[in-house]
């Protein structure tokens, strides 16, 4: 049966609540770290747990969630990763050990990657064309709020009261959690057959994900795990990806659907889209993150002007979100190559500010320009997650959308290690100086401009073309029009 207006927008307000939860949980974490660390006497490497333990197995669990969401039904995994979540978020805000926090961060953020690899397949599954476009807009907004909210509510938490404010930090999701529970009990369709040959060909594969979840593992745990262990983990990482790849060939040989998709690989827009979002992720995130230890630790600033320097961009880019995908219906691609080539100049102006000024014309100028690079980001995430996902087969979104955060979470991971690395060096001690941060911001600008540079090449060889609800085509200028994969904008009546 065929899902009312109202059974969709309340399905993504079920997506928007649960992606709004485990955002602002990210964006508040840094901020009440130090908090928990006086409170439960966490050391160096039990801080790092709890810093890192989250997004490593958020990643881990993307690319298996998505891809049983696509076979047993978003609804089921949706409703468990939202339970899982919130469970863990109480067990965290209530520890009394650095450990307990450790172990629930760890499968807190297992069920976050669950729910999140959900809520871009249903946004697929569920619109079509622009009325996609308004979906992922909305999402971007959610996030945008989340990246307002979860510093700033931290901040004055933590200085209200230093030992129970990062409880209550921690245990701030739950509310929005519950919400998208309960919508999501009322609204997602329950699982049924397709007809469509693309659904019956869909299999789970066991082995394959066992050797991605593995060499995941080996990749990430160098980020946590510094010394000889290092090359040891990275070489057993190439060779677990070596034998995944060989797995996942021999598999699709033999008439099975493995976890790499022939389709996806075979698809340029989704292939460059997830390049330039890769580079733009990672690059947004180091950014943030040396930027913040550079005003605390560096200059000196308290974690609340911290934390309110990043909300002109918040504001921004939620203003800016929830109007590009009428930007991207008209101009097309150009739409983020502008937003990306806006952040790259937004950085290296932000480098070149912490040489040139004094600490408090710096901050000024940093508020001034992160608001601008506000809008350059609301122009460049939702329409080229838009653009990325449109030429993916129906019956593939789960896992397209679980790969594309899968990229954007290792190249966080990876660079924002890289960054705090550099500060640390260029501090030459324990504080985060000038020249680190400075160096730090032209690995930053490097990163945008490599996505910069993959943006204009999907705007040149790819279709920049959107569809309306109602099937009709709006097609920005593009000098050759690609033609989608099957099913990649139509829009089914339920979720698988």
């Amino acid at each position: 049966m065929a899902l009312t207006d109202r059974q969709r927008r309340t399905a993504l307000a079920a997506c928007l609540a649960a992606g709004f939860a485990t955002l602002v949980d990210q964006g508040l974490l840094g901020i009440v770290t130090p908090a928990l660390q006086r409170s439960l006497a966490a050391d160096t490497a039990q801080t790092q747990w709890i810093l890192s333990g989250y997004s490593l197995t958020f990643g881990l669990a993307l690319v298996p969630a998505g891809r049983l969401g696509d076979r047993f039904g978003r609804r089921r995994l949706f409703l468990t990763g939202v339970a899982l979540f919130s469970l863990t978020s109480l067990v965290s805000g209530l520890a009394v050990d650095p450990w307990l926090v450790i172990v629930a961060r760890l499968v807190q953020g297992a069920g976050a990657g669950m729910l999140s690899a959900q809520v871009l397949g249903v946004i697929q599954d569920l619109f079509a064309g622009t009325a996609r476009a308004r979906a992922l807009g909305a999402y971007g907004v959610a996030a945008g709020l989340s990246g307002l909210v979860g510093p700033i509510g931290g901040a004055a938490l933590v200085t209200a009261s230093d030992d129970s404010g990062w409880r209550l930090a921690l245990l701030a999701n739950l509310p929005f959690a519950l919400v998208a529970f309960v919508l999501g009990l009322l609204a997602l369709p329950r699982p049924r057959l397709r007809a469509d040959a693309g659904a019956a060909a869909v299999s789970v594969d066991p082995v394959g994900l066992t050797g991605l979840a593995a060499a995941t593992v080996l990749l990430l745990l160098p980020m946590v795990w510094a010394g000889a262990s290092v090359p040891l983990l990275l070489g057993g990482a190439a060779v677990a990806l070596m034998l995944f790849v060989g797995w996942e060939r021999w598999y699709a040989r033999h008439g099975r659907t493995p976890v790499l998709l022939p389709d996806l690989g075979r698809a340029p827009g989704y292939v460059r889209g997830v390049t330039v979002a890769t580079f733009w992720f990672g690059a947004g995130v180091g950014h943030g993150t040396v930027l913040s230890l550079y005003l605390i630790s560096g200059l000196g600033f308290s974690p609340i002007v911290a934390a309110l320097v990043a909300l002109p961009r918040s504001v921004t880019f939620v203003i800016t979100s929830a109007v590009s995908w009428r930007l991207a219906v008209r101009f097309g691609h150009a739409v983020v190559s502008v937003g990306v080539a806006g952040q790259l100049l937004g950085a290296a102006v932000i480098g070149l500010a912490a040489l040139w000024f004094a600490p408090s014309s710096f901050l000024w100028t940093v508020v001034a320009v992160e608001l601008l690079m506000g809008v350059a980001h609301g122009l460049s995430e939702a329409p080229n997650r838009t653009f990325t996902l449109q030429s993916v087969p129906s019956h593939s979104a789960g896992l397209a959308a679980g790969f594309l955060q899968l990229s954007q979470r290792l190249s966080a991971t990876l660079v924002v290690a890289g960054a705090v690395g550099i500060l640390l060096g260029g501090a030459g001690g324990p504080t985060f100086g000038t020249d680190g941060f400075v160096v730090a911001s032209a690995l930053v600008v490097g990163l945008l401009a490599a996505s910069l540079v993959a943006s204009i090449l999907l705007g040149r060889g790819q279709r920049t073309s959107l569809e309306r609800g109602d099937g009709a085509v709006v097609t920005a200028a593009a000098p050759r029009p690609e033609s989608p994969s099957p099913g990649a904008d139509v829009a089914p009546d339920a979720i698988r």
